[in-house]
């Protein structure tokens, strides 16, 4: 281990400093942090969420310079063991007003790691644009004027350009400049800090770009067990994981259509008559190479090429999520279109997620009469047309004619034609790839989680339908099932590791990992409580931004109108028969949801409760 890059209260595989930047005055102050503080909260999401309640004013404005942006890795974070070079972006979202974090790989985690520092906490807006960049001589802040206005692949060039080859980059592009609220942060040209508006944060502080020289070495507990550990995963995953090898995550399009819940034309329906047009097959025919995070044999991040005609592009991706909600949610069986739309927003900087759910409401509420021509801009918004679809991406991400509406929002753009019956949203938070009509849990899902619509802050589908835990349009247990996942999801976000090794890395192995890291003497237990901890705290930070009870549902359409066709037909969401379930096995109050305090006191967490309710 070397001394000076661990600060004075810290054990292995932990820097114990943050990088504290004040972008209103242009200082930076490196902070340390104790061991115990690691102990509690991991690092990750669990230490970033921490920071976020204790800093950040109530009422705070997402997009103005009270606001902190906070990236975040944890314990495990540039060790050679799979999965695990992973970062949680943490701020207020501009589109819930409430908690957010979003997950990124690559090989930025792991270099922000190796530069020394366990986080960077970001405060305050810059007068004029500028880029933070760590290398051997410290924390510098350059001028950005000259990257102000390029794309998010232009801007990695350019860096590594004037930085080194070896340097890794997270940066916004036009999105975020222009405050897109579902704007995300690309780093490796492909791999995206995507949902809740983090790119618009970053942009209303004229950040551009965060560039990372991981120069420093990676000094375990256990040198011996670590590597142990490092072989014996990447063992599992050529084992086990050979179907997300080779195909990505674009792999469970066709079994979703299969069962009747792959969203498609803004999820009036769950089956989709294209998907054998965009599946993970068809685009496999365009694959030039594959790529992984740090470290990782998994090596699922495809690489794609139209190499002619009016779709000629290169595109890290699409995955799973943007191939169906740019895809079937669009009504758009055109591969080539969907893979050009894919490097759009990439280079923009723009969630795939949200642009695609946003476009296919906007699509349904023009054929029912909610959006006339004349908001449209003198466009006919139809289903299936690629080129409208790509045409509406530039006007989101420029903020140009009714790209300005687009650009907010589904909540913004249902509250302001109507159609919240059937807006895709939760908490202001876009729905991903799943209509929930065909699985009962991530119904409940979308609606508890603490930062809205979310897929990947649980995993209900995976313990439907990869385990099969339950049977996916069961309601009793879900609460339970919930939880567990919940948690494991909050250990994963917080240690940091991949949820893609769920299913081949149980608990008590990753407390193994842990240990052969930094040395502490923990349990599983320890883990859960850490995940406990974590999750309350998310829930009071929303409590304390106006979050109640009202806001765990889902739009009236999941809940009332039953899926019209294919294998999920028939069903609606129950949520009423989840919810209450989910909220006592958490040790929340059925009737309001909020955590009670025996609850709080034996996470340690009273005090933060008061003045809340």
């Amino acid at each position: 281990m070397k001394g000076d890059m661990m600060g004075k209260e810290c054990t292995f595989g932990i820097a114990g400093k943050i990088l504290w930047v004040d972008l209103s005055k242009g200082k930076m102050e490196e902070r340390l942090v104790e061991e115990e503080v690691y102990r509690k909260w991991m690092g990750g999401r669990g230490l970033a969420s921490k920071l976020l309640f204790e800093n950040i004013p109530k009422g705070s404005n997402p997009l103005g310079p009270d606001n902190l942006l906070i990236f975040s890795v944890g314990p495990l974070t540039g060790s050679p063991i799979s999965f695990t070079s992973r970062m949680a972006v943490v701020t207020k979202s501009p589109e819930t007003g409430l908690y957010d974090r979003a997950m990124v790989g690559g090989d930025f985690p792991a270099k922000l790691k190796r530069a020394g520092y366990d986080a960077i906490l970001l405060v305050g807006s810059s007068k004029d644009p500028v880029y933070l960049f760590l290398g051997e001589n410290g924390a510098e802040l350059f001028g950005a004027e000259d990257l102000w206005g390029r794309s998010t692949a232009e801007v990695e060039s350019i860096l590594r350009e004037r930085h080194g080859k070896d340097v890794s980059v997270a940066s916004i592009g036009r999105a975020g400049e222009n405050l897109v609220k579902y704007a995300c942060i690309m780093t490796s040209l492909a791999n995206s800090a995507g949902r809740g508006g983090v790119g618009a944060v970053m942009g209303s502080k004229k950040l551009k770009a965060v560039v990372v020289k991981g120069h420093r070495g990676y000094f375990p507990h256990s040198e011996e067990e670590m590597r142990k550990w490092a072989i014996e995963i990447a063992n599992r995953i050529r084992e086990k994981l050979k179907g997300l090898s080779t195909y990505g995550t674009p792999e469970g399009l066709l079994l979703h259509n299969e069962l009747g819940f792959l969203p498609t034309r803004d999820f009036q329906t769950g089956v989709f008559e294209g998907a054998e047009l965009i599946s993970h097959e068809m685009l496999k025919k365009y694959e030039v190479r594959s790529e992984g995070c740090f470290g990782c044999v998994v090596r699922c991040k495809k690489f794609h090429e139209v190499k002619e005609g009016r779709y000629k592009v290169f595109t890290g991706g699409p995955e799973y999520e943007c191939l169906t909600m740019l895809g079937s949610n669009l009504g758009i069986s055109d591969i080539r279109a969907i893979m050009l739309m894919n490097r759009l927003c990439n280079d923009y900087g723009m969630d795939g997620i949200s642009t695609g759910t946003t476009i296919g409401f906007a699509m349904e509420s023009f054929e029912r009469g909610l959006i006339s021509k004349d908001l449209a801009g003198g466009i006919e918004l139809k289903f299936g047309d690629a080129d409208l679809a790509i045409q509406l991406i530039h006007k989101i991400a420029n903020r140009n004619g009714f790209g300005k509406e687009l650009a907010e929002g589904v909540k913004y753009l249902s509250e302001r034609v109507g159609g919240e019956f059937f807006a895709p949203q939760v908490k202001g938070l876009e729905f991903p790839a799943y209509d929930p009509r065909g699985l009962q849990g991530f119904g409940l899902a979308f609606a508890t989680a603490n930062r809205g619509a979310c897929h990947n802050m649980n995993s209900m589908y995976y313990a439907e339908i990869s385990k099969r835990e339950t049977d996916r349009f069961e309601t009793k247990g879900k609460g339970v099932i919930m939880r567990k996942w919940a948690l494991r999801y909050a250990i994963y976000d917080s240690i940091t590791m991949c949820s893609f090794g769920r299913g081949i890395i149980p608990l008590e192995d990753i407390v193994e990992m842990i240990k052969a890291v930094t040395g502490w003497d923990i349990g599983v237990e320890d883990l859960l409580k850490a995940a406990e901890r974590v999750y309350n705290i998310e829930k009071l930070f929303n409590i304390r931004e106006g979050w109640t009870k009202e806001m765990d549902t889902l739009p009236r359409r999941f809940l009332e109108e039953p899926m019209p066709e294919g294998p999920s037909k028939g069903n609606v969401v129950r949520l009423d028969e989840m919810l209450e379930e989910f909220y006592e096995i958490m040790g929340w109050d059925r009737d309001t949801g909020l955590p009670k305090d025996e609850k709080l006191e034996e996470l340690g967490l009273l005090d933060y409760k008061k003045g809340l309710y």
